[in-house]
């Protein structure tokens, strides 16, 4: 029998393994340190480090990082000043559970002027729609998405309570794949959780972007940098004509609208979609169908729902990837992360930062470079020849060394 009574989303009793789990899961999180979790194939290992986590997650609302190590080392600190952390703690607990809600109500009875939850939500998602969510993540974020994950530090920004100080702790439930992923927030939605914790999913572009005409493009990723670069000239450009001011000339305060950016992304529509996205736990095609109704970008949306969020489920390569967190404003200090199938770790960390090439792509490259330089030889200086030929002298060493490997492998020659 467990230790504690939890919060399980069914009519029976947790079994002994499943409250044992359980209890180890929140005693660590509680001594803090490293935790290292196995159970076997049917024992509800999902939902016991949900119900343990998140329980622990609402037990400790407000409690600033750190405070149980200090309390150890000044345990005869004056008794008013235990009291008023305590005070401190539970007014924080309360006030995120009154933002939450808050945020509940405001979008079950649509004051944003949204639909009432309980709508239907559609959204015509391609035809492989299976194959997207299950896409791998390393894969949809190897080097392409690190560059466009790195480069929205320069582009949309996900809001300014980005590294807020005031932010709720959180735990970053991360896994494999994005299928895993919506998996897990199916789990918590079947908890009391579900509507008690600001919870989030992050998913691709690919996955959540709301405009028909870029959605239907194979480069997603491409033309949603595309239109944030044109925004960005064009509030720059405006910025000017305006005299440094973002209104129109005449004083009126009115934003001056911009035709080449997305139609898609408004900071005030994003304010609106956060509280449809936090105010329960929705896997990533949910999301997506939020979005869609509420004519908003789910990409950015989600990002923006970072900071409030308390529990935040994403892919390895968002997690691993320094650049990739950073433009995500995700914080890890005082946070708690939970690895889904830990021992890929690994093997998803060399992923994100390694990149693989192939020799049919350094023969295209050399065959190339071989014609640029006869091409452009008479033009070239000095300089620019010794360098154009020691890449060709690189790519043909690398092509020759992959055959080389490619026929002692066919041989048996190890």
């Amino acid at each position: 029998m467990c230790s504690r009574r939890w919060a399980w989303p069914f009519d029976f009793e947790p079994y002994g393994i499943q409250a044992d789990f359980m209890d180890a899961m929140y005693e660590t999180l509680d001594r803090g340190g490293v935790g290292i979790f196995e159970s076997p194939t049917g024992t509800g290992k999902s939902l016991s480090i949900i119900c343990s986590s998140l329980q622990w997650l609402k037990d400790n609302r407000g409690k600033v990082v750190g405070a149980n190590e200090a309390k150890e080392e000044a345990e005869e600190e004056l008794d008013w000043v235990s009291s008023f952390e305590k005070k401190r703690d539970q007014d924080k607990r309360s006030e995120a559970e009154m933002e939450q809600a808050k945020r509940r109500e405001r979008v079950e009875k649509g004051l944003h002027g949204g639909r009432k939850r309980g709508m239907k939500m559609k959204r015509p998602f391609s035809k492989n729609k299976k194959a997207e969510l299950d896409d791998f993540a390393p894969d949809d974020s190897e080097d392409d998405m690190r560059r466009f994950y790195s480069s929205d530090e320069d582009n949309y920004s996900s809001g300014e309570d980005e590294y807020n100080l005031n932010a709720p702790r959180k735990i970053f439930f991360v896994s494999r794949t994005h299928s895993q992923l919506s998996q897990f927030m199916n789990e918590v939605r079947r908890t009391p959780f579900s509507k008690e914790l600001a919870c989030i999913a992050l998913g691709s572009r690919k996955q959540l972007c709301t405009n028909p005409n870029v959605r239907a493009l194979t480069g997603v990723n491409e033309k949603c940098l595309d239109l944030a670069d044109k925004a960005k000239r064009d509030k720059s450009t405006k910025k000017k004509k305006s005299g440094g001011s973002l209104f129109t000339p005449d004083g009126r305060g009115d934003k001056l609208p911009s035709r080449s950016s997305c139609p898609y992304y408004d900071k005030g529509s994003l304010h609106r979609l956060k509280d449809h996205f936090l105010y329960q736990a929705q896997d990533i095609e949910s999301l997506a169908n939020v979005a869609t109704e509420e004519r908003c970008c789910g990409y950015y949306g989600a990002r923006a729902s970072i900071p409030e969020a308390e529990v935040v489920a994403l892919p390895y390569s968002m997690l691993l990837h320094k650049k990739t967190r950073d433009s995500l404003g995700i914080s890890l200090k005082g946070n708690i992360v939970i690895f889904d199938e830990a021992h890929n770790v690994i093997e998803a960390i060399n992923q994100t930062h390694s990149k693989t090439l192939y020799l049919s792509q350094l023969s295209a490259a050399h065959e190339e470079l071989l014609e640029y330089r006869k091409r452009y030889l008479a033009r070239l200086n000095a300089k620019n020849k010794i360098q154009i030929n020691n890449l060709i002298v690189i790519v043909r060493g690398l092509c020759e060394y992959i055959r080389k490997k490619s026929c002692e492998s066919k041989s048996g020659v190890q």
